[in-house]
């Protein structure tokens, strides 16, 4: 059976009014997509700060993970407002050290009735 993609998801959510955050978005989905994507070197923290708390924005695009872990952390970002997360490129979090991981419990801690869902291309790379 094929499953949902990432466009279907982002539909999805949109159609029930949710607030996610997409993380590792690649310049190359940015592109595609024309979506605008939060980058450090892009936005300052205050630019970020007025972009999370705009009431028309639902989806949140983000280049890094490291990006939603810091804003979370420096509570720049609220995530009680956030119905959810995808992780692109979600192999990466079959490391218990990497950033993704850090991510998903920043989120879980801090949103505990809030689901996570991760994409991966690299399918071997999960099992490894």
């Amino acid at each position: 059976a094929q499953g949902l993609g990432l466009v279907d998801v982002l539909a999805l959510a949109l159609k029930k009014n949710m607030s996610i955050a997409v993380l590792n978005v690649s310049k190359e989905i940015e592109i595609q997509l024309s979506i605008r994507c939060v980058r450090g070197e892009t936005y300052s923290k205050e630019q970020r700060k007025k972009i999370y708390s705009t009431k028309k924005e639902k989806i949140f695009f983000f280049a890094s993970s490291r990006m939603f872990a810091i804003d979370a952390l420096e509570n720049t970002l609220d995530l009680s407002t956030l119905d959810g997360i995808v992780i692109l490129d979600a192999h990466r979090c079959a490391s218990e050290s990497s950033t993704e991981n850090l991510a998903i419990q920043i989120f879980r801690d801090r949103q505990p009735n809030g689901w996570v869902k991760g994409f991966c291309e690299d399918t071997d790379a999960c099992v490894r």
